[in-house]
């Protein structure tokens, strides 16, 4: 379990002795799931936060046409439950299913609270992980309020690449989940792809992205 928790951003730079002493010094949940399992939704979630130990999840939107929307991948040592502790709202924003079977480790709001007293560093990374969620919300805005389908693929494509650091990447998601991201089929996704690089703008390959200079 330590070695899960190092893969987590929530303990960067916090030595395994020291999470060790934590989790001594607590009480926690740790629940296991199976594939297709919903660990959060709407109207079903745990003022808790939630660190995977092994597995993955997929996290989804409700669309409000009435499809579910992907948004991001969860593997071990990833965080969910941020908006879930530290706030009064009745609804949580997105659905968390699993993958494959998994295990997740809990911590209640108010453990969660002591941690953060009792380490800068944890707290550090807390806010840092509050900020990054911002963030990727604020981008997930932006992409969706493009009018031109074409537009929001672009823009996606620069987000990942400015993540990734690099022009040439890997697309984290498959080409189902990214059309399922747009909202539009698989085959429009390739047509507009075909657009973007019969205009110099991008190349690819399978999952390889590549941004070119065209785009500027």
């Amino acid at each position: 379990m330590i070695q899960a928790l190092k893969k987590s951003f929530l303990f960067k730079d916090v030595a395994a002795s020291k999470i060790l002493d934590m989790l001594e010094s607590i009480s926690y949940d740790i629940v296991s799931y199976e594939k297709g399992d919903v660990a959060y939704s709407e109207t079903f979630f745990k003022k808790k936060i939630a660190i995977i130990l092994d597995g993955n999840a997929k996290v989804e939107k409700n669309h409000h046409l009435g499809q579910r929307v992907f948004l991001n991948d969860l593997h071990t040592g990833d965080v969910f439950g941020i908006l879930a502790v530290f706030s009064n709202d009745e609804l949580y924003p997105t659905r968390i299913i699993f993958n494959k079977a998994s295990r997740v480790l809990f911590l209640n709001e108010d453990i969660f609270l002591f941690l953060l007293k009792k380490d800068d560093q944890l707290l550090k990374n807390y806010l840092y992980l509050v900020n990054h969620h911002v963030q990727f919300l604020l981008n997930k805005i932006e992409l969706f309020t493009t009018e031109s389908v074409e537009m929001k693929l672009l823009s996606f494509l620069k987000k990942e690449s400015e993540a990734q650091k690099a022009t040439s990447f890997m697309l984290k998601m498959s080409k189902t989940e990214l059309a399922d991201f747009l909202g539009i089929s698989r085959s429009s996704l390739y047509r507009i792809m075909d657009q973007l690089r019969q205009k110099g703008l991008i190349s690819y390959y399978g999952k390889k992205i590549c941004l070119l200079k065209g785009d500027s």
